[in-house]
């Protein structure tokens, strides 16, 4: 399971059947961003901090260059 929790309390989950890596992490990004989108309009970037830890995928070049995409 991948979460997005806001400090508000809404949140967001991605349920899988394999193991997480840099490609799963990198749809549940996009479709992260593409529902705060749709809920919150382009202006959420300015307001939103994403957290994560130090899992590899997490820090992956492919990782990375997807939320340098996303402009998260």
């Amino acid at each position: 399971m991948i979460a997005a929790v806001s400090s508000d309390g809404e949140s967001w989950l991605a349920l899988t059947q394999c193991n997480t890596n840099e490609d799963v992490m990198q749809m549940f990004l996009s479709r992260l961003a593409s529902v705060l989108t749709q809920q919150f309009g382009v202006k959420w970037r300015e307001q939103v901090v994403i957290v994560m830890d130090g899992a590899s995928y997490h820090r992956s070049a492919e990782t990375r260059k997807c939320i340098s995409h996303l402009h998260m």
